[in-house]
């Protein structure tokens, strides 16, 4: 192997391990590991179903911790895993049939929002979960299937931050508190990601020879991450409530640059030429 090839080697697994300490909280742990598959790969379908292995990984060791710490919400798992692995199968099946301009769109369309809801601190309030008049139980299971769906598609079709659209439709839609939220939302993930990884496959769209490579390090990360966070979240403590709050709307903060900047990388390549043909 090449030394230039070993240095590419060296920088997807160190990228795995922070993607899964980011992704164990708010998810988009794959706009962190994506990147580093278009370098391997080149961009388009291929290197997103490859990272479909690193997001069964994530979610799934994630979800070990949650699940050990007793943060899932036992009344929203059938709906996180049918409603999102639905959603997630029709995205994976329409994906290769898009243009690259229609992802471009979505993140011009998510990051913006994410960050609106980094910048109103209102609405992470308890009182907008925990207080107030509520809808009917089944109202809130409908709007959390509802949302569940649509971030299982988007995660399906584009992946990169389709964990964080499950948070966070369980947290506002589902009005489930905030630790069960993080917890369920991996369970969904995990739904997500393993029907997402079996429909690419089923295209001839994976390369398991590189999706391994990152799978024990974004393993790892989560893992140690979901465990810290569970713990501070143990008990729904108000004070712990308060710092989750705090982390997650940073963690969205990260999430929502990173579209914004592989947004930008993606304008600049599609641009260069232009300025290149000048010359």
């Amino acid at each position: 192997m090449a030394t230039g090839d070993s240095l590419v080697w060296v920088y997807l697994i160190a990228l795995a391990l922070i993607a899964g300490l980011v992704d164990s909280l708010a998810g988009g742990g794959g706009l962190i590991t994506v990147p580093g598959f278009f370098i391997l790969m080149g961009p388009g379908p291929e290197a997103i179903g490859t990272n479909k292995i690193l997001a069964v990984t994530a979610s799934g060791a994630a979800l070990l911790a949650y699940w050990k710490n007793a943060q899932i919400e036992t009344r929203l798992i059938g709906i996180a895993l049918l409603a999102t692995g639905f959603g997630a199968f029709s995205g994976a099946r329409v994906a290769p049939h898009l243009p690259n301009e229609f992802f471009r769109w979505l993140v011009i369309a998510l990051a913006p929002a994410m960050m609106w809801l980094v910048l109103n601190k209102d609405v992470w309030q308890s009182r907008w979960v925990d207080s107030g008049p509520k809808p009917s139980s089944s109202t809130t299971l409908w709007r959390a299937g509802v949302g569940v769906f649509l971030a299982g598609f988007y995660d399906g079709l584009a992946g990169p931050g389709g964990g964080t659209l499950m948070f966070l439709a369980l947290y506002f839609l589902g009005r489930t508190p905030l630790p069960l939220a993080i917890g369920t939302s991996k369970l969904a993930n995990l739904a997500s990601a393993l029907v997402s990884l079996a429909t690419y496959e089923a295209q001839g769209l994976v390369r398991w020879e590189i999706g391994w490579l990152g799978a024990l390090p974004i393993g790892a990360g989560a893992f140690i991450g979901a465990s810290w966070i569970a713990r501070l979240g143990r008990g729904q403590r108000p004070e712990a409530s308060a710092r989750l709050q705090k982390l997650a709307r940073q963690a969205l903060f990260i999430i929502a640059g990173l579209m914004l900047l592989r947004l930008a990388i993606d304008l600049g390549e599609q641009a260069l030429p232009i300025f290149t043909d000048r010359d």
